[in-house]
């Protein structure tokens, strides 16, 4: 057997040579997958929106309907508040004053119509501008 017949054919942790990597050649030539990037804050608001928009069933009065998850949230919390639950309360007291504080809602509360002392008359007067009929 000639030298290049041995080197050739291979033996104990020495493969053939058509098997063996190339000079300047790597085993893993695409290598490890890079980490994924981690999301900036912008795509965590973003994805946070889009979550909190999305829209889930509820069930009121007897009937199932759908509203955003935040609204449902927040329903939630006025229910527990009322029932007596002191987070809830406490919850719900921050989400209040910092609503009160947003300009955007004290110019929505001051397009609010007087709200009547009779609740028939309230009722009325509330499910008119829930309905767009009172500006």
């Amino acid at each position: 057997m000639t030298d290049d017949e041995t080197e050739d054919r291979g033996g104990y942790k020495r493969p053939p040579k058509h098997a063996q990597f190339k000079p300047g050649q790597s085993g893993n030539p695409k290598g490890r997958p890079r980490k994924r990037a981690v999301s900036s804050d912008a795509d965590a608001d973003r994805i946070f929106l889009e979550e909190a928009l999305k829209l889930v069933p509820i069930v009121e009065n007897g009937k199932r309907k759908k509203v955003p998850a935040l609204q449902a949230i927040y329903k939630r919390c006025i229910q527990l508040a009322m029932q007596g639950d002191h987070r809830a309360i406490n919850n719900f007291n921050k989400s209040l004053a910092k609503a009160v504080a947003n300009p955007l809602v004290q110019q929505a509360y001051q397009k609010a119509p007087e709200i009547p002392s009779d609740p028939n008359e309230a009722a009325r007067v509330y499910q008119d501008f829930i309905a767009g009929r009172i500006r």
